[in-house]
């Protein structure tokens, strides 16, 4: 007898198309004032990461929470 186990589907608060939305403005925030990039790279995790570890179906969206955004 095979035994599944699945997980509950968590819904996202935020769809593909506004995440998308949100990177666009993140990035062109780094070629309008890239001294603000920082702040608005860590506002776009900050607000969308979870939504995006669940898009992506990562398990522990926590696990990856304190990584570090780093200007290149």
């Amino acid at each position: 007898m095979k035994h599944e186990t699945s997980k509950p589907e968590v819904e996202s608060i935020h769809s593909l198309d506004e995440i998308r939305q949100a990177l666009e403005k993140t990035t062109l925030t780094k070629t309008i004032e890239p001294d603000a990039y920082a702040d608005a790279a860590q506002q776009f995790v900050d607000e969308y990461g979870t939504d995006l570890h669940m898009l992506l179906g990562e398990d522990d969206p926590q696990k990856n929470s304190d990584c570090a955004i780093t200007m290149q």
